[in-house]
């Protein structure tokens, strides 16, 4: 009976076992039963498979001393059929996403030294396929770093791993590799790896040999990227698991050969001492206008947190030579520059001193330089001066003397130029001013620009002249604020602003205006220009990343005032009011404009404005019964009357617009006095059609004859535009002076461009 007890609790257990590792249901059993038990958390979604032979899920996720591991669909088929032989064989270790989840590192924390236990492995372990389509590790504050397409094979035999292959895609750049270490004191160890990307052009490949305890790494690289110098690279170096020793590296680049060489250990804290040495360098190779052959040397010394550096270099740019040396040293608490001194031909730019976060100690330059040319092509002219700067940064003092004649910077250029900083009797306040003649700027140019200033970095007080402006502009003001180091925005007045130009009259600032100076952010709030009736108005808040406004209001503006704009204007006494409104909301700038002779005769547009792709969207109307205005262009006519509307849809882009729509006069009437005739009864109509086609229809009289006008326009913008029409009427008054009285029948064809105007037919 016992017997038959033990062999029913045998047989009870082995089916216990099979149903446990050979059935879905049970092997989900057991696992759910190890995951309730662990001490930290695991989640597993939709379990699938059999022990046996391989499971499967949709996720898992585990965490460990703050490290969170979360793993999407995963596949993990392995043979158990070789326990027996001591052999287990992974057939595919798959997954779709690895996110790993390092916690934050606290500053004050120090790396733990690396222990690797000695491991023998009862198992021969062989891996076929891993492979992890991406690999994403995260870290607070730090943007993700994805790895895709990860794949290897590897096997495991006593206690020595075998890395058979390896494949890593990051970015553009792919890795392969294959290597073998062993779990045994001194760990040797030997891999390979190949780093390449074909959109950079570079490669390198990485030996290292020995053990952990001494390694020998070599390393090869090539670049051959567009756009930058090409590179060839080589590294011969032994370390251990706290330090590096560089017995060589030589780089071939810029047309000369570049050197290093040191020690490099971090056991507690980042040590350095690196020798480094450069060797007929051509700077044309990265800038064509600076050819020449440099040679240099040095020794670059690196403690913890502070560091010491002395470079000399050597040798000929263009056709002259150079020269400069650089001692330094830094830490947190301090920058000394003992020695910094450039040289180029006649050319010498000389910096001491020292600099902390706190104050500043002292620092000296001094700049002579006859011929900047020599410097960069871009520049010309002669530029002198000398300073110093001591004192805590929030009581500073300043001392400069800065000149400078025939400047010329690309389209830039300034006659002469001087620049004086002095410190005053009251603390951490300095006086600045400014005498700079012949500035010109592309089609801008002034004769003399003064400036002068006081003030210390928390408070400023400026007043500026400008003479000799284009078009005989002048100006001046005064403005007086504050700058908050820690919001870095500068708040002030602006006051006393004055501006005239030739043709125009006096205009002054009517009273005291606030101004709002950030990187991100200006403004300014009921600034106004005025002389007589006659006012400008300004209030904008422009913000780069946020909303914007903008409003903008002249108000009696005489239209004699764009008289500059439009030479061959008549002369006017009528005045004009302008309204532009313009606001950004989420990137994209709207705008409502009103142009106003009075409240019967105006110009109203809405514009939308896309910055992304500069397109353009709106609408604009215009009704006016007073005609002045066409005697912008012309001073030939006279008592223009009539009624004059327009209709139109505006799109496409800034430097493309479409216009779509009608121009119309009804009942016009002109006068002009050269011929001594009257146009009237005039009726005109302007269909702007797409792809920037216009159809031109009208009719007019003049004497006891009429004509009709018929035709076609086409534009691309607004130098290539054509006119075609045709001209037919009968009795035409064309003259009506003492000396002639001429009527006309015609039957004429027109034709303009901007090159020529062509008339033909019959009369």
């Amino acid at each position: 009976m016992v017997y038959w007890w033990c062999a029913g609790l045998v047989f009870m257990g082995i089916a216990g076992i099979i149903w446990i590792v050979g059935t879905e249901p049970g092997s989900a059993w057991v696992v759910q039963q190890l995951l309730q038990n662990r001490d930290q958390p695991v989640q597993l979604t939709n379990f699938r498979g059999r022990l046996i032979d391989g499971v499967a899920a949709d996720s898992l996720q585990l965490t460990q001393a703050g490290t969170v591991l979360n793993l999407q669909g995963i596949e993990f088929r392995y043979a158990l059929a070789g326990l027996f032989s001591r052999q287990l064989t992974i057939a595919q270790l798959k997954a779709e996403k690895v996110t790993i989840q390092l916690p934050s590192k606290n500053r004050g924390q120090k790396n733990n030294k690396v222990n690797i236990p000695e491991f023998t492995s009862p198992l021969t372990v062989t891996l076929k396929t891993l492979q992890i389509k991406l690999l994403e590790i995260q870290r607070e504050g730090k943007p993700p770093l994805q790895i895709k397409h990860l794949q290897g094979t590897a096997h495991l035999q006593s206690g020595k791993l075998a890395l058979d292959s390896l494949h890593i895609e990051y970015l553009d750049w792919m890795l392969e590799g294959k290597g073998a270490f062993e779990f045994k004191s001194p760990f040797p160890l030997s891999a390979q790896f190949s780093l390449s990307s074909q959109k950079a052009s570079s490669s390198m490949v990485l030996k290292a040999d020995g053990n952990l305890d001494r390694y020998q790494l070599t390393a090869d690289a090539g670049s051959r990227k567009a756009g930058f110098p090409e590179a060839d690279a080589r590294l011969r170096g032994h370390g251990n698991l706290s330090a590096f020793n560089i017995s060589s590296l030589t780089v071939h680049t810029l047309d000369g050969v570049l050197k290093a060489r040191g020690k490099v250990n971090w056991k507690k804290t980042l040590t350095a001492e690196l020798s480094v040495s450069g060797d007929k360098i051509n700077p044309a190779v990265l800038q064509p206008d600076y050819p020449g052959s440099i040679g240099f040397g040095g020794h670059l010394s690196i403690d913890g947190k502070s560091l010491e550096s002395q470079f000399e270099a050597q040798g000929i740019l263009g056709d002259y030579p150079l020269h400069a040396t650089a001692d330094v040293r830094l830490n947190p608490s301090l920058l000394d520059v003992r020695t910094g001194r450039f040289s180029i031909g006649p050319n010498h730019i000389d910096v001491h001193g020292q600099l902390s976060p706190t104050s500043v100690v002292q620092l000296s330059y001094r700049i002579e330089a006859p011929d900047l040319s020599l410097i960069s092509p871009d520049l010309k002219g002669r530029l002198m001066g000398e300073g110093q700067l001591d004192g805590a940064w929030d009581n500073l003092r300043v001392q400069s003397d800065l000149s400078g004649q025939n400047l010329v910077f690309r389209s830039h250029q300034l006659q002469g130029i001087q620049v004086n900083v002095r410190p005053t009797v009251m603390s951490g306040e300095y006086q600045i001013g400014l005498e700079a003649k012949g500035f010109k700027s592309g089609a801008a140019e002034f004769k003399k620009i003064v400036a002068q200033g006081r003030g210390s970095l928390a408070h400023q007080q400026l007043e500026y002249t400008l003479k000799g402006g284009p078009q005989g502009l002048e100006s001046q003001a005064k403005l007086e604020g504050d700058f908050n180091r820690v919001t870095r925005v500068w708040r002030g007045d602006i006051d006393q602003f004055q501006v005239s130009a030739k043709g125009l009259p006096m205009y002054r600032q009517s009273k005291k205006t606030p101004l709002s100076i950030s990187v991100e952010q200006q403004s300014i709030s009921g600034f106004c220009l005025q002389n007589s009736a006659e006012k400008l108005c300004l209030t904008a808040d422009i913000d780069i990343k946020k909303d914007s406004d903008l409003k903008l209001k002249l108000i009696s503006l005489p239209l004699k005032r764009l008289k500059p704009w439009f030479p061959k204007a008549a002369v006017f006494k009528d005045t004009l009011d302008v309204n532009v409104h313009a606001k950004r909301r989420n990137g994209v700038w709207q705008g409502d404009i009103q142009v106003a002779l009075d409240p019967h005769n105006m110009l109203n547009a809405q514009l939308g404005y896309h910055p992304s792709d500069e397109t353009i969207k709106g609408q604009l109307t215009a009704e006016f019964n007073q005609l002045q205005w066409i005697n912008l262009w012309t001073d030939q006519l006279a008592s223009p009357k009539g009624t004059f509307t327009a209709d139109l849809k505006v799109s496409g882009t800034l430097s493309q617009p479409q216009l779509l729509g009608t121009l119309r006069l009804d009942q016009g009437f002109m006068r002009i006095p050269v011929s001594g005739t009257e146009i009237k009864n005039i009726m005109l109509m302007v269909t702007l059609q797409p792809d920037r086609h216009a159809r031109i229809k009208g009719v007019a009289a003049s004497g006891e004859g009429t004509l009709n006008i018929a035709g076609k326009g086409a534009w691309q913008n607004k130098s290539d535009w054509m006119v075609n029409m045709d001209l037919v009427g009968e009795n035409v008054e064309a003259s009506n002076i003492p000396l002639a009285h001429v009527v006309i029948s015609p039957a004429l064809k027109f034709h303009a461009t901007r090159e020529l105007i062509f008339i033909g037919g019959t009369l």
